[in-house]
């Protein structure tokens, strides 16, 4: 990431600093956290049934990525309960607020294994 480039965290844009300067690869997901590589699809388009183009503004109610990091697990009063998806699971969840980041073009997110909807491999 670049000096001064805008990224969106929680829902709120900021600016990257120097100290930012970590490729994504280097995080590292704590507990029952993961980090994502958003799907973009594009031959998806916007257009609603009656053939109008939908604006940028109309998001789809779930996001899909492919899982590049998974946390360690849950821990609980009976020990560590480990986190059923994989590195390289697809994974469904849905559209919310949660961390979005962005490195060398890419959009990534992380998230809580709760979130997710359903996976499937690829």
């Amino acid at each position: 990431m670049l000096d001064g480039e805008s990224v969106l965290v929680e829902g709120k844009d900021c600016c990257v600093t120097e100290s930012m300067e970590v490729p994504i690869t280097k995080f590292i997901p704590l507990a029952s956290r993961l980090i994502g590589k958003l799907v973009k699809d594009p031959n998806r388009e916007k257009i609603s049934k009656g053939g109008i183009i939908l604006g940028t503004d109309i998001e789809d109610p779930y996001v899909e990525c492919q899982i590049i990091a998974v946390g360690r697990g849950t821990i609980t009063h009976s020990g560590l309960v480990p986190n059923e998806c994989k590195v390289g699971d697809m994974a469904l969840l849905f559209n919310g607020k949660k961390y979005m980041l962005k490195d060398g073009g890419e959009d990534y997110i992380i998230f809580n294994e709760a979130d997710i909807v359903a996976t499937y491999k690829q």
